[in-house]
Formats: structure tokens, C-alpha cells, sequence
């Protein structure tokens, strides 16, 4: 009977392992999908691990809707097979990280819009290293580049100043694409919505020299982005709750600081409005 099972039932079962006595049972299978050297927690699924989505097998075509959204999807009716689906596909995509956050997708793109407003603030082994009074705003048709050069002092934190030299490029394609280029470093950002106040986003990092040599290093970089996200996460999880506040009231927009936002915006109003007459 329990091969026949949904798959989602049987990883229900299996993510609630953790609360259970079975927890080393829950790890084991987690380091057989994960084969990297540090096994995740059950609960670290969806925060930098990976996102599984198990849909009910008796509907056709359910995982070609996720691939095209551009998740990876395993489904059998053995949970086991999904394990070996999921190892399989964690070892051919040893550089993508997908977080899952509690809010809209829109206030993802307005944090990543916001013209660096939050970044010495929030992230500040990044701010160590960004010259914020020369951060600069540029708007195109359907896109923003934001920039700012990048310089290293006493004060700067090593791991940051060793990943995060040249000049820092954020460009954000609307409406929901973002490409972070570095000296020899880049990653791509795809946000896809799942529920009003839930999205995903889908990090692939990229490398100048994928050398062994140039592992570390590498290595050393992604673990500079997770920290910036992890931050990221918990801003827009906070603004999402505030949005659910009976006491939010909408502001101005900065002028200088926060045109790409305004941007964003104005070309999402027009989509909508477009849509609405249809």
C-alpha cells in the first residue's frame, strides 16, 4: 500500500522525520541526495538547498509545469527513487541555490531595487567593501543597472574582500531576472512566484577560472552570496508582515535612491492595466 501512495504524502512523511526519533535515519537519506561534505538539516530544505516539489501523480504534465518555471522536479511513486533522482540532479548542479521566502515576489524586486538604501544597513560585510558615495542608478527601457566600485581597507572582512573586487554590476531585467557580476565572479537570480506572500529564487553562480586550483575561492564566494541572501530573506520577510499591518501606509519614492523601483512599477501598473481591459 505505500508504494502506492502520492509522493506528496510520502515526503510529507519523510520531511516530518525530523521531529521523530528517526532523525539520524532522516539525515542519512539527506546525505545520500546531498553529497556534498556538510549534510543540511530536513528543515533546511527550500533555504539554499533546494525546493522538491511533489505533485499528485495521477495528474499528467505536472512536472513540465515546474521545469518551465525553472525548478527541477522528481516524481515516482518510490520514494526512494526520488532520492536517487535528487542526487543525481544535486550532483549535476553542484553551483544552484533555490531559497523559498515568505512574501509576494514584487517585494523581492523592490529590496533588490531599492538603490542600495538597505545595503549598510543590512549587509554589512558586503558594505565593507562598496563604495556607497559612488553608487550609481541607471535606467533603460525594460531594465536597471545599478553599480557601484569596490575597494578594500582594514576595515574590510576577508572573505568578502577576496570575492568581491573590481567593480560590483546589479542589473535587473523586468520583471523578475537579475544578473550580480563581480571580477570574475557572476550569478543569476530567476524570482518565481508561488502564493501571494511566498516566491522562490533560483541562484546559478558562474566562475572566470573553474579550475581546481580555483575552488576555494569559488567556494569562498557562494558563501559570500548565501550571507547576503540570508539577509535579504529576513528583510523581505519582515516587509511582508509589515505590508499585512493595518497601520502600513505607502510612502514616496526616493528620487535619487530608488528610481529602478519606481521603474518597476510603473511598467508592472502598465502590464496590469493592459491586462484588465482583455
Amino acid at each position: 500500500m505505500l508504494r502506492k501512495l502520492p509522493i506528496l504524502l510520502i515526503l510529507l512523511l519523510f520531511l516530518g522525520v525530523q521531529a521523530a526519533s528517526a532523525d539520524h535515519e532522516g539525515l542519512r537519506l539527506l546525505g545520500t541526495a546531498w553529497p556534498d561534505a556538510n549534510v543540511p538539516r530536513l528543515g533546511d530544505i527550500g533555504r539554499g538547498v533546494g525546493v522538491v516539489f511533489s505533485p499528485d501523480l495521477s495528474v499528467s504534465g505536472n512536472c513540465r509545469f515546474y521545469q518551465a518555471l525553472g525548478f527541477a522536479c522528481f516524481q515516482d511513486a518510490d520514494w526512494s527513487r526520488v532520492i536517487d533522482q535528487i542526487h543525481q540532479y544535486n550532483v549535476a548542479h553542484p553551483d544552484r541555490r533555490v531559497y523559498t521566502l515568505n512574501c509576494n515576489w514584487k517585494v523581492y524586486v523592490d529590496n533588490y531595487l531599492d538603490g542600495g538604501y538597505h545595503v549598510p544597513h543590512a549587509h554589512k560585510e558586503l558594505s565593507s567593501v562598496i563604495e556607497y558615495t559612488q553608487y550609481t542608478i541607471e535606467n533603460f527601457e525594460r531594465a536597471c543597472l545599478q553599480s557601484s566600485p569596490l575597494s578594500s581597507g582594514s576595515n574590510s572582512v576577508a572573505g568578502v574582500a577576496a570575492t568581491r573586487q573590481g567593480r560590483a554590476f546589479y542589473l535587473w531585467i523586468y520583471p523578475n531576472f537579475m544578473i550580480n557580476a563581480y571580477e570574475g565572479v557572476m550569478d543569476t537570480n530567476l524570482v518565481v512566484p508561488l502564493a501571494v506572500d511566498k516566491c522562490a529564487v533560483i541562484f546559478d553562480y558562474y566562475f572566470a577560472d573553474i579550475s581546481q586550483a580555483a575552488g576555494t575561492h569559488n567556494r569562498q564566494s557562494i558563501a559570500v552570496s548565501e550571507k547576503v541572501q540570508d539577509e535579504d530573506m529576513a528583510i523581505c520577510d519582515s516587509v511582508q508582515r509589515g505590508l499585512s499591518s493595518r497601520a502600513y501606509v505607502a510612502g514616496r519614492l526616493s528620487v535619487r535612491r530608488e528610481a529602478g523601483e519606481h521603474l518597476f512599477h510603473r511598467l508592472l501598473h502598465a502590464d496590469l492595466t493592459a491586462a484588465l481591459r482583455h
